[in-house]
C-alpha cells in the first residue's frame, strides 16, 4: 500500500503565512479589509490568514485626528507596508505615508514671515496651537496674543474652531515646530497711532476698568487711553463710579499721546464744554443761587447750582447761622436752597475752577434786607405822621389868627 502523508494544518497556514510574507517588502501597497479598530491601531485583513495593523500613530499626519473617525470594521482600504517581521509573522501599515509628509517642503510653503489662515485646535495656559494645514500645526504663545500689557484671557481672544490669521515666526523642519503670531498677523494699530488718534480729536469708546486714580477707556481693539481722575468731570468727584462704571460707553478728548509707550491720556470732561465759562460770564460774587444738596462730605456739603450744571462747595460753617459740628445732622440730601456765592474761581490756564456758596450769609442778607425794608417803611409811616401834625397845627394856627 502507498505510504501515508499527514501534514499539519497549523503547518501549512504557518506555510502560506510565511510564503505572503516574503512576498511583500516594505514601501509595497497592499489591499485589505478592516477587522477592528482599537485605540492603538487598527487591524486589516490581508489574506485569509494574514492580518496586519496600522498603528493609531500612521492613520494621519494630522496627529489630533482619532483613529475612530477614519477607520470603522468592514472598510476597504490601501495601506503601504512599512514593516515585515517574517520571524513573528507581523506586518505593520500605514496609511498616511500614501500621501506626501507635510512637512518635507515646509519652509517653502510657510516661509518665515508669510501670513496664513488657520483653524484654532486647542488652547493652552501658555498660548494656543492653529492648525495651518492638515498635519500642519503651530503654537501661537501667548507673548504673539496681545499688543500691549493687556490682561485678557485667551478664551476671551479665540476659541476652538475659530478661522484666525497668523504669521510665520520660525520654522523648525527636524522638530516639526512651527511658532506663530496672532498679533502680527492682525497688525499693531500703534504703528500709525498718531494720525489715527491725533491730539485734540474727540473720539469715543468704552470704559474697560476703573481705577482709584481715574479710568480706562478701549478704544478699539489693544488701543485704549487712562483718564485721570482730575479729567472725569467738571464737578468734585468722591466716587468714580458715581460718575462712569464699567461697559459705559463714553466720549473722551485726547489730550496726549505717548507712541513709544503705548500711552494715551484722555479728559472725559473736555468733550463737553466747560460749564464754568458761562458761570464766569454771567454770575459773581455776591449773587444768589438756588440748588440741590446732593451729598455731603467731612467739612460740608456739595451743591448742584440750579441752570448751570456745576456743583458748589457748602462749608460746614456756612450751613446755618447756628454753630454746626456734623453737615449731616443740619442739612438733608435732596434739599433745595437758596445760596449766597462767597467765592468764586475761574483759572483754566491752571485748571482751576471752583465755587463756595453760604447759606448763612444768605440768610443775614436776607435779614437785613428785612430790616432796610421795615425801617423804610417806618419811615415813611413817621413822615406821613408828622405831615400830618403840621397840618393840623397850621390849621389850628389859622383859626386862632381869624378871632
Amino acid at each position: 500500500s502507498a505510504p501515508r502523508i499527514v501534514v499539519s494544518l497549523k503547518e501549512l497556514k504557518d506555510l502560506r503565512i510565511k510564503s505572503y510574507l516574503k512576498s511583500i517588502k516594505e514601501g509595497y501597497v497592499v489591499t485589505g479589509v478592516v477587522e477592528s479598530v482599537k485605540k492603538f491601531g487598527a487591524f486589516v485583513k490581508l489574506t485569509t490568514d494574514v492580518t496586519g495593523l496600522i498603528p493609531a500613530s500612521e492613520v494621519s499626519w494630522d496627529f489630533s485626528v482619532r483613529i475612530e473617525k477614519i477607520l470603522k470594521p468592514g472598510d476597504k482600504v490601501e495601506a503601504k507596508v512599512i514593516g515585515v517581521d517574517i520571524e513573528n509573522k507581523k506586518i505593520s501599515l500605514s496609511l498616511k505615508q500614501l500621501q506626501k509628509d507635510p512637512w518635507q517642503d515646509i519652509e517653502e510653503r510657510f516661509p518665515v514671515g508669510s501670513v496664513h489662515k488657520g483653524k484654532v485646535k486647542s488652547i493652552v495656559p501658555f498660548g494656543f496651537f492653529v492648525a495651518v494645514e492638515d498635519g500642519i500645526e503651530g503654537l501661537v504663545h501667548i507673548s504673539e496674543v496681545f499688543w500691549g500689557n493687556t490682561r485678557k484671557k485667551l478664551q476671551e481672544v479665540v476659541k476652538v474652531g475659530d478661522e484666525v490669521l497668523v504669521k510665520v515666526k520660525e520654522v523648525n523642519k527636524e522638530k516639526r515646530t512651527l511658532s506663530l503670531s496672532y498679533r502680527e498677523a492682525l497688525g499693531d494699530p500703534w504703528d500709525n497711532i498718531e494720525s489715527k488718534y491725533p491730539i485734540g480729536k474727540i473720539v469715543e469708546g468704552k470704559v474697560a476698568k476703573v481705577l482709584p486714580t481715574g479710568v480706562i477707556v478701549e478704544l478699539e481693539e489693544y488701543v485704549s487711553g487712562f483718564v485721570p481722575l482730575s479729567e472725569i468731570s467738571w464737578n468734585f468727584v468722591d466716587k468714580i463710579d458715581d460718575v462712569v462704571k464699567e461697559g459705559d460707553v463714553v466720549s473722551a478728548l485726547i489730550i496726549s499721546m505717548d507712541r513709544e509707550n503705548r500711552r494715551m491720556r484722555l479728559s472725559l470732561k473736555k468733550a463737553s464744554e466747560d460749564p464754568w465759562k458761562r458761570v464766569s460770564e454771567e454770575l459773581k460774587v455776591g449773587d444768589y443761587v438756588s440748588g440741590t444738596v446732593t451729598r455731603t462730605v467731612k467739612s460740608g456739603a456739595i451743591v448742584l447750582v440750579d441752570d448751570y450744571n456745576i456743583e458748589a462747595f457748602l462749608p460746614v460753617s456756612q450751613i446755618s447761622d447756628k454753630k454746626v459740628e456734623n453737615a449731616d445732622e443740619a442739612i438733608e440730601i435732596g434739599q433745595k436752597h437758596q445760596f449766597k456765592i462767597i467765592r468764586l474761581v475761574y483759572d483754566p490756564q491752571n485748571d482751576s475752577r471752583n465755587m463756595v456758596v453760604s447759606i448763612r450769609q444768605y440768610l443775614k442778607d436776607m435779614e437785613k434786607k428785612e430790616a432796610e425794608e421795615a425801617m423804610k417803611e417806618l419811615s415813611s409811616e413817621d413822615s406821613a405822621t408828622l405831615s400830618l401834625g403840621d397840618k393840623l397845627r397850621e390849621h389850628f394856627d389859622s383859626d386862632g389868627a381869624s378871632e
